[in-house]
């Protein structure tokens, strides 16, 4: 798996953290906007955005959470993008990230390992 990966300057007033690597060994963009009352978060293979996903923090009882997903747009019967929405805004949430995550995923293929592999990338690249 390749990685290219870059920040946008601190003076921006959208935190940005992009990177370019290779996913099912096909070239996939990774874009991470972190606003003021959102986190958008776009991974494509195919140069759209996909299938929009959003995901929250509903509730904290006795120290654990729960997290709903809504697609917005695209795919309604592709339960890996909403299973991939839902584990990223976990990962966010385990950061210290409680602001809603908007997931724009456009994969060529729809598999677990897809899944995975995008995980692995947003953390091992701190992209959320």
């Amino acid at each position: 798996m390749s990685t290219d990966s870059s920040i946008i300057p601190a003076g921006f007033p959208v935190a940005v953290r992009t990177a370019s690597v290779e996913i099912d060994g096909l070239a996939t963009d990774i874009i991470s906007n972190t606003y003021l009352d959102a986190v958008v978060l776009i991974a494509s293979q195919l140069g759209t955005m996909g299938t929009i996903i959003q995901a929250k923090q509903d509730a904290t009882f006795e120290g654990k959470s729960t997290f709903s997903t809504s697609v917005l747009v695209g795919k309604r019967d592709e339960p890996l993008l909403t299973v991939a929405a839902r584990q990223l805004v976990e990962h966010a949430n385990s950061r210290g990230i409680t602001k809603p995550l908007l997931c724009c995923l456009a994969f060529k293929q729809h598999t677990p390992e897809t899944v995975k592999q995008l995980l692995a990338v947003v953390k091992e690249q701190q992209l959320l």
